[in-house]
């Protein structure tokens, strides 16, 4: 692809800063950032997902945030033809787009060129396997997974189990290979990772846990379910929503709700590990414990990059 189709992609474990520091590179670039979490796309869904406050959008233009409603179904697929779609626009501006998330399966589908198969839902099939997942939990569906397709099983989010099943529909469909790649959707990219001590992260989650807290996030949690949203949604299983939904009806106390989020989110950067490795060449890797060091670092690194 063209030189001039370049992307700055910056990934990294959740609380590893990955928003304040793409504020900063779109300032110095003069660019725009897309959004590639998936927890963002979601209306109403604010404080729970550390959204980007009224500030942070005054500072740089942000997209694909509040694009859906809670209940509105979305898809790989429905990420890729926005987000591609998108990333022209900013390039007939003349600028590079950056790229922020810790949404393994959308970054890579993105960087790859993934051409998702178009497979049909099966709504018997679907049925039967919530049922499992009821009964013998998400490993019972990872193990099935994984059986059916390792190519499959390394391209997809193992936390959620509604990507799991969808994985599963189309392993056991008769398209050929399942996902392919198209190197004509692909860009020329700068990944750029954000890494931090495990301390130092699992400060920030606690602290950014208390902070969702003092902000309201429980008001924001009974607005959702006075509108009939409740946790049987994709958006509203996610870390935090289904840990404080539990509390708010009385199943948890606020103290074990916090634990468990606590936990999920540790489980979610262990997992986030998994998609974007250290050993990773394609990834730029800084440690992002002095911020300010390292943002004169990447202005260097990236400046040289744009040249090329």
């Amino acid at each position: 692809m063209d030189k001039k189709n370049k992307i700055i992609v910056i990934v990294g474990a959740t609380a590893s800063g990955k928003s304040r520091f793409g504020i900063k590179i779109a300032k110095h670039i003069n660019t725009e950032i897309i959004n590639a979490d998936s927890r963002l796309f979601y209306r109403g869904l604010n404080i729970g997902t550390a959204k980007p406050t009224k500030r942070d959008l005054s500072l740089t233009k942000h997209h694909l945030i509040d694009i859906i409603d809670p209940d509105e179904k979305f898809t790989l697929n429905n990420f890729l033809i926005l987000v591609r779609r998108q990333i022209q626009k900013l390039h007939n501006e003349k600028k590079i787009p950056i790229i922020i998330g810790g949404s393994g399966q959308y970054i890579w589908s993105l960087i790859e060129g993934w051409k998702i198969p178009k497979v049909k839902p099966d709504t018997e099939l679907r049925s039967n396997l919530e049922q499992q997942l009821n009964q013998n939990g998400i490993e019972h569906l990872q193990l099935m997974l994984k059986n059916l397709s390792e190519k499959l099983y390394k391209q997809t989010d193992l936390l959620n189990p509604r990507r799991i099943i969808r994985s599963i529909e189309i392993a056991k469909s008769s398209i050929d290979n399942k996902v392919q790649k198209n190197e004509k959707q692909t860009y020329d990219s700068f990944i750029l990772g954000l890494n931090a001590e495990r301390k130092l992260l699992h400060s920030r989650v606690k602290n950014r846990i208390n902070k969702m807290l003092d902000d309201g996030f429980i008001e924001e949690i009974n607005t959702l379910i006075a509108k009939g949203y409740d946790s049987s949604l994709q958006s509203m299983s996610s870390i935090g929503y289904k840990e404080f939904i539990n509390y708010v009806k009385g199943e948890y106390s606020k103290e074990e709700a916090i634990q468990k989020t606590i936990i999920s989110t540790n489980r979610l950067i262990r997992n986030q590990n998994n998609w974007f490795k250290q050993s990773d060449d394609r990834i730029y890797w800084i440690d992002n414990n002095d911020e300010e060091k390292n943002f004169n670092l990447i202005k260097n690194v990236i400046n040289k990059w744009i040249k090329t």
